[in-house]
């Protein structure tokens, strides 16, 4: 595919998931601000880990088709002191909001993120069960017309929360607020603009969050 049609597609997925019908509903990521453009992804495949044995991966689709097959989902409580390992695929779009002034039009850059994150469930406050989280962001970035790039870094989720959907007690959201820290930041001439810098770039730390169902 190419960029500027994998632009295209972005525009529309995240389209689809930013206005989805009254029965539906998708898992969403969002990215604040970068030294580039402001991205908002949804999590495709979203696995969860146990080590018990149990490796249960959810698609898009799964969790697509409405509060009813959300409540039909096999749900396990995440109690304090269990582990998981979370790995996450996650498509992102530029949404045309800018972080430093260059015209970043919204679809002009995709991104594909795998995030593999230890999580570890620690206390629950009433109807409020916390976790937290640490692993990686593996990155690659498409601008349309001008080129691709990857980039890495940690990924830290410092406090992520489920509970129950008001007046829908038998279903369950999730929310969590993510960090990422890159060695090597991002640079507007990345993005078409400005000449190309060379070398290492600045250290840089990006603040986003997550909402879904919870599962």
């Amino acid at each position: 595919m190419s960029r500027s049609h994998l632009g295209t597609a972005g525009i529309v997925f995240i389209a689809l998931l930013a206005f989805p019908r009254a029965s539906s509903a998708g898992l969403m990521d969002y990215i604040h601000e970068m030294s580039g453009p402001q991205m908002i992804g949804g999590i495709v495949l979203h696995c969860k880990i146990y080590f018990d044995g149990t490796p249960p991966c959810k698609i898009l689709d799964d969790i697509w088709k409405g509060t009813r097959a959300v409540r039909n989902l096999e749900t396990r409580e995440f109690l304090n002191g269990d582990l998981r390992l979370a790995v996450e695929t996650i498509i992102y779009t530029s949404t045309g909001t800018n972080s430093d002034g260059s015209n970043y039009l919204a679809g002009r850059v995709a991104m594909v993120a795998v995030d593999p994150m230890l999580e570890v469930g620690t206390f629950r406050y009433k109807d409020f069960k916390f976790y937290h989280g640490v692993g990686a962001s593996l990155n690659r970035l498409f601008v349309n017309d001008v080129s691709d790039f990857g980039n890495k870094g940690l990924k830290i989720r410092p406090v992520a929360f489920t509970f129950p959907m008001p007046g829908r007690p038998d279903v369950e959201l999730d929310v969590a607020l993510n960090l990422r820290w890159y060695p090597d930041g991002f640079g507007s001439d990345q993005f078409g603009f400005g000449p190309r810098v060379n070398g290492d770039r600045p250290s840089e730390w990006l603040v986003g969050f997550s909402w879904g169902f919870a599962w």
